[in-house]
């Protein structure tokens, strides 16, 4: 068993901050699915992070209707920053806060780096708890346990066994997650724990599950590399073969958060439109799996395109522009989450309640009123359907917010009108009570 160090030192760390903006009833969906952003603004951040201050940020946040952003920044040198980077951090979650936005700690100190798993776990553990004690005192919801230890990891197969993962590697990962929770928990007992691997690689998740960990969210990465077109479960990997990643990460019976998801941009030959097409199509998918598998949250990677990143795939993936002169300019990306992301629901008006004798029908003058989005299809579907009530009941025609019911018994039945504009539904109930049929004099 990996223990930890009694005393407690002032321990270098710079892992990762992720922000993630507080939904008002009216932005969380569904069963509570929510898409955010994901983006870099550490200290220092990142070009051209370092272009669009934190306000530019919350701003082009607010107008996609995002209810989340998640940002890259912390590492083990912190301590290089001193007293200098506990303040900024402080700062920047207070600002945050005064916004409302609910601030996510990703704690991503490199396992690689250290000699063993005991060194791991008590670096590990000493980082965790020197954030947890500058944060003390302010409202964390979340922490992130690490980011894609798995894929260095993986020495055979696709990463959907626990066997695929180099064991002396994975040793040292395993003692950072453990510290890392044992760290927080030895400041706070509040704040949810998110632990995974990323894309397919369930393999790394279970090994962990196998060895005792537990935590209370699971987390992942997606990008369309991982779907090849189908954008939502199941999945085409890379052997061929179909997985339901969704069905496969329930097994662990925790809901789902998935920190990143994006484009690979040679998928799309760096079209710009095909990518935006992309992400409406994952999101319109996604928004309907959700309710299945407590899928909660899905950050967009990424904010800003990053031209200046020594990494290739960072150059052209964001929904904004990230060039000298153009930083948070409009890319179709954003357009069309934005479009998405603001959609409203479907106000709808099932009728008036209704009292009727039998045989006579009811007549449902039913309706609804939308914005028009999304564009296509810019139209509405509809659906009647019984909710209650102790007989049939026959629609003349259930797909039209017009129509009549014929019902084959007497008593009081609950009727619903559903409206659904391909992302979004609203729907509205009426009552209807059946007399028994007057007696023939």
């Amino acid at each position: 068993m990996v223990g930890h160090k009694g005393a407690v030192r002032t321990m270098s760390f710079w892992g990762v901050v992720a922000i993630t903006f507080t939904a008002s009833a009216a932005q969380t969906f569904g069963a509570g699915l929510r898409f955010g952003l994901a983006g870099h603004a550490g200290f220092p951040a990142q070009k051209p992070y370092q272009t669009l201050d934190t306000q530019g940020q919350i701003s082009r946040i607010n107008g996609l209707g995002m209810t989340s952003y998640r940002a890259a920044g912390l590492h083990w040198d912190f301590t290089t920053f001193g007293p200098y980077g506990a303040e900024k951090l402080k700062t920047y979650v207070d600002t945050m806060h005064a916004a409302g936005i609910e601030p996510i700690i990703v704690l991503n100190p490199a396992p690689q780096e250290k000699t063993s798993e005991m060194d791991a776990y008590n670096s590990a553990y000493d980082f965790a708890r020197y954030v947890a004690q500058v944060l003390a005192g302010k409202r964390i919801k979340y922490y992130e346990i690490g980011n894609e230890y798995d894929i260095e990891m993986v020495v055979t197969g696709y990463g959907h066994l626990p066997s695929d993962f180099d064991t002396t590697m994975y040793n040292k990962a395993r003692g950072v997650v453990k510290g890392l929770m044992a760290g927080v928990r030895s400041v706070t007992s509040s704040g949810q724990f998110l632990v995974g691997g990323s894309g397919l690689h369930w393999g790394y998740t279970q090994r962990l599950y196998d060895d005792g960990i537990r935590w209370d969210i699971t987390k992942f990465h997606w990008y369309s590399t991982n779907d090849r077109d189908s954008t939502a479960a199941p999945a085409t990997d890379f052997s061929g073969y179909h997985y339901n990643l969704f069905e496969i990460l329930s097994k662990f019976q925790r809901p789902l958060i998935c920190t990143e998801v994006g484009v690979t941009a040679a998928d799309f030959n760096y079209d710009n439109n095909k990518m935006a097409a992309w992400f409406d199509r994952m999101m319109t998918q996604w928004f309907e799996l959700a309710p299945r598998y407590d899928f909660q949250l899905a950050c967009i990677y990424q904010m800003l395109d990053q031209p200046q990143s020594p990494r290739v795939g960072e150059h052209t993936i964001g929904l904004f522009r990230g060039d000298d002169g153009h930083v948070g300019e409009d890319k179709p990306q954003a357009v069309t989450v934005r479009k998405w992301m603001t959609n409203k629901h479907p106000i709808v008006t099932a009728g008036s309640d209704q009292i009727i004798t039998l045989p006579t029908s009811a007549t449902l003058s039913g309706s609804a009123t939308d914005d028009g989005l999304p564009n296509p299809p810019a139209a509405l579907t509809y659906k009647w359907r019984k909710v209650d009530g102790p007989g049939a009941v026959v629609f003349a025609d259930r797909n039209a917010p017009r129509t009549t019911a014929s019902f084959s018994v007497e008593g009081t039945y609950t009727l619903t009108l559903i409206a659904n504009d391909s992302i979004r539904r609203g729907s509205d109930k009426l009552a209807v009570t059946v007399l028994p049929s007057l007696a023939t004099p």
